[in-house]
């Protein structure tokens, strides 16, 4: 994210890349939890995954398609509000409160 900029600046055709990532796999949530290799073989706190949601849409707001495990319903309204153009979402591990954050989503297509 703090490159973007000035990657940007490079030449047009990167510039005009800026802002596409349209699909992203996250193996590495260090970024998040200083903590986060103590996490590997449980899931992260839905807090902590929902503030890398919030980062996330901030850096990726063309996202299509995303797959969650253990969002909340705040992490799933942050996502929805900076990313307009998601059509596929598919939740894992998450309880009935979720649910009411999908109502956010103006172009889901799919949901799982």
């Amino acid at each position: 994210m703090s490159h973007r900029n000035t990657n940007s600046l490079v030449c047009k055709r990167w510039l005009s890349l800026q802002g596409l990532v349209r699909s992203l796999k996250l193996l590495d949530w260090g970024f998040l939890q200083s903590d986060a290799q103590a996490f590997q073989a449980h899931l992260l706190p839905p807090k902590v995954i929902d503030r890398g949601l919030q980062e996330l849409a901030n850096g990726c707001p063309n996202l299509r398609k995303v797959a969650l495990v253990g969002a909340t319903e705040l992490g799933l309204l942050s996502l929805a509000e900076e990313c307009s153009t998601l059509q596929d979402l598919e939740l894992h591990k998450c309880n009935d409160n979720v649910l009411r954050g999908i109502a956010a989503y103006e172009n889901l297509q799919l949901f799982n």
